[in-house]
């Protein structure tokens, strides 16, 4: 597809034989039909368009068969950068032009991804409408002429914020960069210096870092790429994935609820076990008040207006997105403390048995308790491999290298912060 351009803006005129030409995502790009010859870089320029023709008349395509080209980048020092042959009709491509037939290549666009002016979805619906206004009853119809109207008005306006045409990929992807300025309402609100040292001390320990993975899930969720109908697609994933959860830490809470029930039905129980009994059995509670609750609310919150002032909000508050992300872990973590507070009552009433005078009833308390040491050990030592060391710790790490990276962590965040803060001031 090739457009006019407007070329009292362009320094260089384009060479003879080449046609200039449009990408869909809005860069140009230069083609050459006798020379079967493709190239992104702008050939205006006749430095760079000599040093393209060194490489391009090496290059013999006399013989080539209807449907080849090649595409061809030059580095600033002369050199081939890129060299990809393509036979549309058997849709291959290789990086020579004599391997074009030996492997197929799925050249697939992501949709996501994609700047067009309208999602598939809608590009769908418009099609149906197209259709229905090239029925021989709507040929001189005035809603067909305002639809077309509207609809060429939408995709110009589109193009032209978008810079259409104008740059080549190289130049379109350093003018979109060069565009994106800081703006503090469009991005989320962050603890300050204070209490983020704070705030990290609660989601490693208390919260048992938990609130990172949901944080991690709300900005993935939160992103906007330029897609309502994309951005939908992730809040309805989003509250999928928070009920689904929810709904298995429910499970659990109410089963641990049961235990500790039972537990505080136990007779002669000590002190301590019932201490840790009830307020295991409190935690619990919180763990289903709270998760009922969220579900109820998300469930009931689907539409877009409904994400739009929810990330709104989560975006604005006092203590950003880390506050949002340490409210979702709230179920898990009162779930955790749960279950800690009632082991703590079982090993409890596990070591009235030690105080009685009985030898054997002594002998098989200790050997409880240390079956429930060697089960403990076994639990850190599996959760501790599957949350730390084969996510993030690097093979051959030794254990000071350990201390000192697990110390040094939080001082470069609060670090880096700090450089943030200033940044932006």
């Amino acid at each position: 597809m090739t457009l006019p351009i407007d070329t009292e803006e362009l320094q260089f005129t384009v060479p003879d034989g080449w046609n200039l030409c449009v990408h869909p995502r809005g860069w140009i790009y230069f083609h050459n039909p006798f020379l079967k010859l493709l190239t992104d870089q702008d050939i205006r320029n006749p430095e760079k368009y000599n040093q393209l023709q060194v490489h391009a008349s090496d290059i013999d395509s006399s013989e080539w068969e209807e449907g080849m080209e090649i595409i061809l980048q030059v580095n600033r020092r002369g050199d081939v950068d890129f060299l990809l042959a393509i036979n549309h009709s058997n849709c291959v491509a290789a990086r020579t032009p004599e391997a074009v037939t030996d492997k197929a290549t799925d050249n697939l666009l992501s949709g996501p991804r994609c700047n067009a002016p309208f999602s598939k979805q809608e590009c769908d619906e418009l099609m149906k409408l197209v259709q229905e206004m090239e029925l021989p009853c709507n040929a001189h119809s005035p809603a067909k002429t305002v639809f077309l109207a509207w609809l060429l008005r939408e995709v110009c306006s589109y193009r032209n914020s978008q810079d259409y045409g104008r740059f080549t990929r190289g130049e379109s992807l350093d003018h979109t960069g060069s565009q994106r300025i800081y703006d503090p309402s469009l991005h989320d609100r962050k603890p300050s210096t204070i209490f983020l040292p704070i705030l990290h001390i609660i989601s490693n320990v208390l919260f048992f870092g938990i609130p990172w993975t949901y944080l991690a899930h709300v900005r993935a969720s939160f992103e906007y790429h330029g897609r309502f109908v994309a951005l939908q697609a992730r809040w309805a994933k989003y509250i999928e994935r928070l009920v689904r959860e929810y709904s298995h830490f429910l499970l659990v809470s109410t089963v641990l609820l049961s235990a500790t029930v039972g537990m505080l039905a136990v007779p002669e129980i000590s002190a301590v076990s019932r201490i840790a009994a009830t307020i295991s059995a409190f935690l619990s509670l919180g763990s289903v008040i709270v998760g009922v609750f969220s579900m109820w609310r998300h469930q009931a919150n689907m539409q877009p207006t409904d994400a739009f002032t929810y990330m709104r909000n989560a975006h604005q508050h006092v203590l950003g997105l880390h506050g949002l992300a340490m409210l979702l872990s709230i179920p898990p973590v009162l779930l955790i403390w749960a279950v800690i507070t009632f082991a703590v009552s079982v090993v409890s009433y596990t070591t009235q048995g030690i105080d009685e005078g009985d030898v054997l009833a002594r002998s098989l308390t200790w050997i409880t308790l240390g079956i429930f040491f060697v089960i403990l050990g076994t639990v850190m030592t599996a959760l501790h491999s599957t949350f730390s060391l084969v996510w993030h710790i690097p093979l051959g790490s030794t254990l000071w290298s350990l201390l000192v990276t697990s110390w040094k962590r939080p001082v470069r965040s609060v670090g880096r912060w700090r450089v943030t803060r200033k940044s932006e001031v």
